[in-house]
């Protein structure tokens, strides 16, 4: 399950505006397997940049990654792979 932390605020091009993205390892009813240390990996579509670590194993069932916005407005499309799991995706919208 992959969530982003926009801290309330848009999204911006054009301001070397950063987001964290965080790819949460779950089990089938959607709660976070704290025990879990998988290696996820991490992609990007769009006009943006994976900053930091990648791949990375997860903590308390949780991966990280900053994604560092470019000029462009529209979407950037972010995916978490992980073997065994499925695909986490995500989409931030940038002004």
């Amino acid at each position: 399950a992959l969530s982003v932390d926009v801290s309330g605020k848009l999204i911006q091009s054009g301001v070397n505006d950063a987001v964290f993205v965080y790819a949460a390892i779950t089990d089938e009813n959607g709660v976070t397997v704290h025990g879990a240390s998988n290696e996820v990996h991490f992609e990007i579509e769009g006009d943006g940049k994976l900053v930091g670590q990648n791949p990375i194993n997860a903590e308390a069932g949780v991966a990280s990654v900053l994604v560092r916005v470019g000029e462009s407005s529209g979407v950037i499309t972010v995916r978490a792979i992980s073997e065994g799991l499925e695909t986490g995706t995500t989409e931030l919208t940038v002004k």
